[in-house]
């Protein structure tokens, strides 16, 4: 499923399709932990009142899932999908001030896909809106 996945990312994207990255699943707490520091997953994996579903870590080249993670569930798919394009995204360095301007396009790319497999609102499968999308793309300075 990851070089399907994979493979159909980059080809979408128009890049070469880089070796498979680690998948680990993992605690919900850990998966947010990894996303916003030790500590931010307390309280049902949430940080900034958004769920944190997946992470990629770029250093490590791993893709980090919740334990509960199901492979064979569309929208489940549509999140490894999505963590999978900022792989190609991170391997091939696609020009980005910050890692959060890489995220309108794994949204598009989670969307078309969830689209492809006949989901008729994509964007309310995964429960973001564009707003979501906008501010989920910015780079904040702390």
């Amino acid at each position: 499923m990851v070089a399907a996945l994979l493979a159909w990312a980059a080809w979408q994207m128009g890049q070469p399709a880089p070796a498979a990255p680690g998948v680990v699943l993992a605690p919900a707490e850990e998966v947010a932990a990894r996303r916003y520091g030790p500590g931010a997953g307390k309280g049902g994996a949430r940080s900034g009142g958004r769920q944190v579903i997946a992470v990629y870590d770029r250093r490590s080249a791993t893709v980090y899932l919740p334990e509960d993670w199901d492979g064979s569930d569309l929208v489940d798919r549509s999140v490894l999908l999505h963590e999978l394009v900022h792989h190609v995204q991170a391997v091939n360095r696609v020009p980005a001030v910050c890692a959060a301007q890489w995220e309108p396009q794994a949204y598009e790319l989670q969307a078309r896909w969830l689209a492809a497999q006949g989901v008729d609102d994509p964007l309310a499968a995964i429960g973001v809106d564009r707003l979501t999308v906008k501010v989920s793309s910015m780079c904040w300075r702390h």
